[in-house]
């Protein structure tokens, strides 16, 4: 089981450092799509992320400001017909950087 899970949850804790990296940035408001998009594909390459699903991320620019959500799951077959499947939820707010990637923050915030 460990040997099935762990590798999903370390290559989570990647895509939280990409984010966390990208929030760091003096102008990580100010940076278009495309160059959010180069900077979070350039952490996944150097930290070999090779699961699909952080690769789909969101970028929302809405009127408080601008959101990346690297919202995804991950499935493996434990053996026969068992699958594991792990879910993660990432959110980097510009306004709230300083709680990047900290779950359910979103959810609990909005009620």
């Amino acid at each position: 089981f460990a040997f099935k899970v762990v590798p999903m949850y370390a290559e989570n804790t990647y895509v939280v450092s990409a984010l966390k990296g990208l929030a760091g940035e003096s102008n990580f408001e100010d940076m278009s799509d495309a160059e959010i998009k180069k900077y979070l594909n350039n952490f996944y390459m150097v930290n070999n992320v090779r699961s699909e699903g952080p690769q789909h991320f969101v970028i929302d620019r809405k009127s408080k400001g601008l959101i990346v959500k690297v919202d995804y799951e991950n499935r493996v077959n434990l053996m026969y017909n068992i699958d594991l499947v792990t879910t993660f939820k990432n959110h980097l707010d510009a306004a709230q950087k300083n709680r990047c990637c900290e779950p359910g923050k979103e959810e609990r915030a909005d009620k």
